[in-house]
């Protein structure tokens, strides 16, 4: 009789498992089909605001245009083969390369052209920084100097003072100062605070993420050989006249000095530069790499001869494009819906109720 009580109860443990997976499966199953139609709706959504919003812009412009006055002492001859901009982002490198017809403008009369960002695919991100040139003619050869730009700038234009600045890449070419008008916070957005290519200072703006220190480490690694040779300065002449231009002291430049490891015929006991250290110039943060020292686009992207050498290749890419610290790989797989540790917990409890009832069988033996 108890060997009867005892197939029973294990036929009836069977079918409960056999019943707990099939529920399970058909579970996972119904979740993976509910999943497979809001993705759907979504993607549905989506699309009709896409193609919505593509029907707007294509009627009225995105609203992200910037204009700029051409001046009056560019060629006619040179201004009718285009006006064009140049843009590129300080981390990711050139948005619209140099020389390319993506960046060629809108004339709108009277001297005044306008690009529309938007419509041409480009977004504005704040949290990144921007700079762009403008320039004339089929091998852009008449151009301006940088000038920073952001979202804010939508709206505005940007004219040309009449001064002209050395290039930051190739000194013996000339740029016509650019600033926005009026509407615009120049502390922000105006030419980039630089150091050319044989040591001297351009542009007024400081870059949020970058310090006049780290201006002048980045000179130490990158530009220092080349000032050398072209500047007709001595070594001692180059990083004073730095220095004092970006108010930076003898203790500033023995710390940059020592942090780059360049070797330079350099003594503070000779230096025309302030003594001591200047607390706001950045020195205190740490280093060239951390507070603006790295290479940037700016430094590289302005024509030389109509021809950029941009630095997309040794700026990082890294910003915008930060892991968020959730995997996306494998879509559905990568969800755990909790039915697998059901099936375990029930697979469980049917050993542990087989095992007592052989356990009893035994002690009924044994009676």
């Amino acid at each position: 009789m108890f060997k009867k009580l005892t197939s029973v109860a294990l036929a009836a443990l069977m079918l409960v498992g056999t019943t707990a997976v099939a529920v399970s499966a058909a579970d996972v199953e119904e979740d993976a089909v509910a999943a497979a139609a809001d993705t759907e709706s979504v993607g549905a959504d989506e699309t009709d605001s896409n193609v919505g919003a593509e029907t707007e812009s294509d009627a009225t412009g995105s609203g992200n245009v910037v204009y700029f006055e051409v001046p009056s002492e560019w060629s006619a001859d040179t201004v009718k083969q285009g006006v064009f901009m140049y843009l590129y982002d300080f981390k990711d490198g050139e948005k619209i390369t140099w020389g390319s017809k993506k960046g060629k403008m809108k004339d709108e009369g009277g001297g005044k052209y306008s690009f529309d960002l938007g419509e041409k695919g480009f977004d504005l991100d704040s949290s990144h920084e921007y700079g762009c040139i403008f320039a004339a003619g089929a091998t852009w050869g008449m151009q301006t100097c940088d000038l920073l730009i952001g979202p804010e700038c939508y709206g505005h234009t940007a004219s040309c003072t009449g001064d002209k600045v050395e290039n930051n890449v190739d000194s013996n070419k000339k740029s016509y100062y650019v600033v926005w008008d009026s509407g615009i916070d120049r502390s922000r957005f105006a030419p980039p605070l630089l150091v050319t290519s044989i040591g001297n200072i351009v542009g007024e703006a400081l870059r949020p993420s970058v310090t006049k220190y780290g201006l002048f480490c980045q000179f130490l690694s990158e530009t220092l050989n080349n000032a050398r040779e072209y500047s007709g300065k001595s070594d001692q002449q180059l990083l004073d006249d730095i220095a004092k231009q970006l108010d930076l002291g003898q203790e500033d430049v023995k710390k940059a000095i020592s942090e780059t490891g360049v070797t330079v015929d350099w003594k503070a006991s000779e230096s025309s530069a302030n003594e001591g250290s200047n607390p706001d110039s950045g020195s205190s943060g740490g280093g060239n790499s951390s507070s603006g020292g790295s290479s940037t686009a700016a430094d590289n992207s302005s024509s030389n001869g109509g021809s950029s050498s941009s630095s997309s290749s040794k700026t990082s890419s890294s910003s915008g494009s930060s892991s968020s610290g959730t995997s996306t790989t494998g879509g559905a797989n990568s969800v755990s819906s909790g039915q697998e540790s059901t099936i375990f917990f029930v697979f469980g409890g049917m050993m542990l109720a087989a095992a007592g009832i052989l356990f009893l069988s035994r002690k009924k033996r044994e009676y």
